[in-house]
């Protein structure tokens, strides 16, 4: 009985396996702030999800082996399309459709050259996931349509052929108009007896549609503290002080609770959305008074840089956020107990210029202590 599908060659099953285990990223704890994955359980309502209308140009190189190819063809193609791309937590959805163009040019036994020209419609479905601030990876599938899709010798009668592969994406930190760099190889998984192979790199840009985050933030059933402010508009620095014992900063650790990243994951996405409210933030980490202040510093500064992390990966770009370590030089409370030592662990937030803080204060209400939204001197 004939086979509906072709055997796959080893390079289609190489890739097929790579793909899926990409899907596997997200039970991979990736950084030591936390476990990401286990944020998103406890309160993945808190995370953005965002709408983008993309346009971009690709081109790369294809090849083609085996079949009645006495040289294996290889050349050029391009392509022009646009997408639509949505985001969720860590993950990043694509749908769209392109126009392709390949040249190729090999040889047949008793002939010195063949040139293979493709012109057909492609249509692309990928799913990534975030590592880090800036970088995606994940699988991503192609199906080209058209009269002639085999990458054969002679045009046939093939009207779809299918691609999978693996596609990485850096976004640059842009605000107004997102900007991708996308990277992508694929292979055929449908053609008889030969195989094909596309090799893209492209540059997408993006028009956002739509924008959307809910807080999630506080803990059912419980009163946050009463904060109080001045003004609603601060003329100097904005100093917010994070409760040690609810971020929850263990002796010797820079480790945040998941649920606490979860906060500061929707701070960061509304700050990024409210990026022109606001001229920059310090993000300042604090040590208590055991131990030397060599290490100390080193301690403070991997906290600053813990929520910072966090915030970052809400889309605000890196030159509006600075961390600063003081060790144990500026304690909250001189004292030499336990008590104290808690007191002193912390990390505080200082904005300068923001205009309207009273929603930012709503969304760390449960992380402050109370009375610590203030101008600073």
């Amino acid at each position: 009985m004939k086979q509906k599908y072709p055997h796959l060659p080893p390079r289609s099953r190489i890739l097929l396996a790579l793909s899926a285990l990409t899907l596997l990223i997200p039970l991979i704890p990736l950084d030591s702030v936390g476990s990401e994955r286990s944020a998103q359980q406890l309160t993945e309502h808190s995370y953005r999800t965002h709408w983008t209308l993309f346009g971009g140009l690709s081109g790369g190189l294809s090849t083609v082996s085996g079949g009645d190819f006495s040289k294996n063809p290889k050349g050029s193609q391009y392509s022009l399309g646009l997408g639509l791309s949505y985001e969720k937590a860590r993950w990043v959805y694509d749908i769209g459709a392109s126009w392709l163009s390949s040249k190729i040019t090999g040889a047949t036994p008793g002939t010195e050259s063949i040139g293979i020209h493709t012109r057909s419609g492609m249509g692309d479905l990928s799913a990534r996931y975030r590592l880090g601030e800036r970088w995606q990876i994940g699988p991503v599938v192609n199906n080209l349509f058209g009269t002639d899709t085999g990458f054969g010798p002679s045009v046939g009668n093939s009207i779809g052929t299918w691609f999978v592969g693996l596609k990485t994406v850096y976004e640059f930190p842009f605000d107004r108009f997102p900007v991708r760099l996308t990277q992508q190889i694929s292979t055929d998984i449908s053609i008889p007896d030969r195989q094909a192979t596309l090799a893209f790199i492209g540059v997408q840009i993006g028009l956002p549609i739509r924008a959307s985050s809910s807080s999630g933030s506080g803990s059912p059933g419980n009163t946050p503290d009463v904060i109080r402010t001045r003004s609603a508009a601060p003329a100097g620095p904005f100093t917010v002080v994070l409760d040690p014992q609810k971020v929850f900063f263990k002796t010797n650790s820079a480790e945040l609770r998941p649920e606490v990243k979860a906060i500061l994951q929707d701070v960061g996405v509304y700050l990024h959305e409210k990026s022109t409210t606001w001229e920059s933030l310090e993000i300042s980490g604090h040590a208590d008074q055991r131990g030397s202040y060599k290490y100390n510093l080193a301690l403070s500064e991997k906290r600053a840089n813990s929520v910072s992390k966090v915030l970052r990966s809400g889309g605000i770009q890196a030159l509006k956020i600075h961390t600063q370590a003081y060790s144990f030089s500026k304690p909250l409370d001189e004292a030499k107990d336990l008590k104290a030592f808690a007191k002193n662990r912390r990390v505080e937030l200082v904005f300068n210029q923001f205009q309207d803080p009273q929603v930012l204060i709503e969304k760390l209400r449960p992380l402050m202590k109370l009375s610590e939204a203030k101008e600073s001197n």
